[in-house]
């Protein structure tokens, strides 16, 4: 069995991360550890990045076969919405936990290190599958380094709800404690594999 090649990513926000507890697909119960990337359309990595699919389609189904690809367009996502405009963005998975390292090299195993909204890099990987007449090209995970921290996304305690429509705290919460964080936002296609023509 041919080495699968691997890429780097540059420094890229991650988004819908899953990397110290996995994702549980609510209609398979499949669990899976992954993270949404977005980069701008004319950064390098996507050309290289096409070519290991390109490959890997070529070696699994033939070059003329209609596949499905892991990257998408941010500008349309087929019904009209630009979730990461001027950029591509796909999801890159894997069923095995990965580990994130810091730049200094430490082991990062906790939630508040690693979430949405803050800095990685990551090493990854095209692999196939078929199923129901189905092709598909997707992006394996590798590996994961945290680079620097960011804005939290997905959340709902980085909002405070008073200040925003301007009414006065009466009642309820405690304090910040009592609030329970609203899970990430889900996105809006098959959860495990994001299906549509590679558009580069």
């Amino acid at each position: 069995m041919a080495t699968k090649q691997t890429i780097k990513t540059p420094n890229v926000k991650g988004h819908f991360v899953y990397l110290i507890k996995p994702y549980t697909n609510p209609k398979t119960g499949k669990e899976t550890y992954k993270i949404t990337i977005a980069l701008p359309k004319n950064d390098p990595f996507w050309a290289s990045f096409k070519e290991l699919v390109k490959a890997e389609q070529e070696e699994n189904f033939g070059k003329k076969a209609n596949v499905q690809h892991c990257v998408m367009n941010g500008d349309d996502d087929g019904a009209g919405n630009a979730k990461h405009p001027g950029c591509y963005y796909m999801t890159c998975n894997t069923k095995y936990k990965p580990r994130v390292i810091s730049p200094e090299g430490i082991v990062l195993s906790s939630e508040e290190d690693v979430y949405s909204g803050a800095i990685y890099k990551c090493l990854v990987h095209t692999y196939s599958i078929s199923f129901d007449s189905t092709k598909r090209v997707c992006c394996g995970l590798s590996a994961v380094m945290k680079v620097d921290d960011g804005e939290k996304v997905g959340g709902a305690g980085e909002v405070d709800p008073f200040t925003v429509f301007g009414v006065e705290k009466v009642g309820g919460f405690e304090d910040d404690a009592d609030i329970e964080e609203a899970p990430p936002i889900k996105q809006d296609r098959n959860e495990d594999f994001i299906e549509d023509d590679i558009p580069f």
